[in-house]
């Protein structure tokens, strides 16, 4: 099956699409990803002027966010994996890889549109209110769809109910969130007790 046929099945039948799609191999799916990451890191460093924020220059940055997202990619689905093994799932990590990086899709072509989207409103240095609201509407949205996707494929490949897969996946999403809260109560309470900065 071919780049655009996955994007367009999976999005509009995605029981079948995961049914036929379920002896994909491993680094197939992750080229799949890949192709997504590598246009919206090209996009994302210019779009947010990433290379002044952050100091470096354009390739070094592109790196940064490819080398970024490839670390999050194995954390997360690592973690996805394992948790869909505390809810009696089944699958293999290839299937948790292939359900998450097709369920993805939705958000993976909203995050390149909005990348692309703040980098034409940076170049012309006029940032629209309208189409910053509409396109963060439009992000949830797909990001919701994604869960969506994301839900039907783990639940096929793993062999468990909706209910658990989404649990599971939903877990994997808080889990850095709750994380990152409490890091920040943490420092916060350093901070305080040195007196403040």
């Amino acid at each position: 099956m071919k780049f655009f046929q996955k994007i367009q099945r999976v999005t509009q039948n995605p029981e079948k699409f995961f049914k036929t799609i379920k002896k994909e191999t491993l680094g197939s799916a992750f080229l799949f990803w890949l192709v997504f990451v590598l246009i919206r890191s090209l996009i994302v460093g210019r779009a947010y002027n990433l290379t002044t924020i952050l100091n470096l220059n354009p390739i070094s940055l592109y790196i940064f966010l490819m080398i970024s997202g490839l670390v999050g990619f194995f954390v997360i689905t690592g973690v996805i994996h394992l948790l869909l093994h505390l809810f009696k799932g089944k699958g293999k990590y290839k299937d948790t890889v292939i359900g998450y990086v097709y369920g993805a899709v939705p958000s993976l072509l909203m995050g390149i549109c909005l990348a692309f989207i703040f980098l034409l409103m940076s170049q012309s240095l006029k940032a629209n209110l309208f189409v910053v609201i509409i396109s963060q509407l439009l992000s949830l949205s797909a990001m919701v769809y994604s869960i969506y996707l994301t839900t039907i494929g783990f639940s096929i490949y793993h062999e468990i109910s909706r209910g658990k897969a989404l649990a599971a996946y939903l877990l994997a999403i808080a889990i850095p969130i709750i994380f990152i809260i409490i890091l920040a109560f943490i420092f916060a309470g350093i901070i305080l007790a040195m007196g403040g900065i």
